[in-house]
């Protein structure tokens, strides 16, 4: 096998495992009682799924009353699509937390991942200390919610916090549709301002973005078109502590938050 075979290869392989996003999908959002919902995991750019194979720390489902665990619904590990019985009428959610992964990035590839995913904070703090020119190293973990609508009856489960260390709240139900969607981040439970927060809309085979940086009290506006699939996205980074660091080699840890909903 030639060289240049085994590099294409290589980067056919591994670029699902660097993509940004990832994110559960739905093959209908709006749905009635009694109705199952087939949901799957993705990962890719530009919100272009491909399979998402990284290893969960939990999945639950909030119906409005309980939350229930159903990682034992997810049976198909090659395709990543589960199938949810619904309970109850109104506004219901599905919640996928990751464990932790590992990855090591020549500095160049990580500093334009920085510039990209606007973690200015952590590329000047490379700047600063001398490590602009060194390998990126991080523990990487996914916080990753669905939103479904079930029935006519819209209910507040949307703003229901999960507990994961990066959260996505919206300050209204998307199935309203309102005019001006906001949206706060939570990092530790309290707003992360400065943050880049991403709106993606799927639209005809298309993908419509917009950006906005999180103000004081962690809160951006968003106005969604409510014409397809949406996903908002945000990405929080910190540096581990000595102890972390020594255990893991890595020196950062990201986490990655995504939020879904369709029309």
């Amino acid at each position: 096998m030639t060289k240049k075979l085994l590099l294409l290869i290589a980067l056919f392989c591994f670029t699902p495992l660097f993509a940004h996003e990832c994110w559960v999908a739905a093959k209908k959002f709006v749905l009635q009682k009694g109705e199952i919902a087939t949901l799957s995991l993705h990962v890719g750019e530009n919100f272009e799924p491909e399979i998402w194979k990284g290893k969960i720390e939990t999945l639950h489902y909030f119906n409005g009353k309980d939350k229930k665990d159903i990682l034992h619904l997810l049976k198909d590990t090659a395709t990543r699509i589960f199938d949810l019985p619904l309970e109850n009428e109104g506004t219901q959610m599905v919640a996928l937390h990751s464990k932790d992964n590992f990855i090591r990035l020549e500095s160049a590839k990580f500093n334009s991942y920085l510039q990209e995913d606007g973690l200015l904070d952590v590329l000047e703090f490379r700047k600063q200390n001398n490590q602009i020119d060194s390998f990126g190293t991080e523990l990487y973990q996914r916080c990753n919610k669905i939103l479904l609508q079930v029935g006519n009856k819209k209910t507040a489960t949307y703003k229901q916090k999960v507990g994961t260390r990066l959260e996505i709240l919206p300050e209204q139900n998307p199935y309203n549709k309102p005019k001006k969607l906001q949206v706060k981040i939570l990092f530790d439970n309290k707003p992360a301002a400065k943050i880049l927060v991403v709106l993606w809309e799927r639209i005809n085979g298309k993908t419509l973005k917009t950006t906005q940086i999180s103000d004081k009290n962690g809160l951006v506006n968003f106005v969604p078109t409510y014409q397809g699939n949406c996903m908002i996205s945000t990405v929080k980074m910190v540096e581990n502590d000595k102890e972390t660091q020594l255990k893991s080699k890595a020196q950062w840890h990201s986490y990655w938050a995504n939020l879904t909903f369709g029309m």
